[in-house]
């Protein structure tokens, strides 16, 4: 539970429920005319679901990306927790810099490795 493997499936744990929640109402906004009349017009499956399906949830799945990348930046604190610093994990290593242990001439090692990921 204490390596890589544990924190992935700890973080899976309370990010997938996260995304259904995000994603599930816009599952809903698919009318099932869409699908009909598309199948009406000599569409398939897979032209139904790129030029109507996925247009129409493109926006939901980037919010919920946009929510989980937060979430999961946010909570660095599972990650020390799990795996302390036997793992190089970047929010630990941020949040290590933050707090202060830092070399000398690198005091700006946090904010450089915050905008590498943005």
């Amino acid at each position: 539970l204490y390596s890589f493997t544990g924190l992935v499936l700890a973080y899976l744990y309370f990010m997938v429920p996260l995304m259904v929640v995000t994603v599930l109402p816009a599952l809903d906004g698919l009318r099932s005319q869409w699908q009909e009349a598309a199948a009406s017009c000599g569409a398939t499956r897979g032209q139904y679901w790129r030029h109507v399906g996925i247009p129409v949830l493109t926006p939901s799945l980037l919010g919920g990306a946009v929510l989980m990348f937060g979430t999961a930046f946010a909570s660095h604190a599972t990650a020390a927790v799990m795996v302390g610093s036997s793992q190089p994990l970047i929010t630990i290593q941020i949040a290590n810099a933050l707090n202060g242990n830092v070399l000398v001439g690198q005091e700006n090692l946090a904010l450089a490795m915050s905008l590498s990921l943005i």
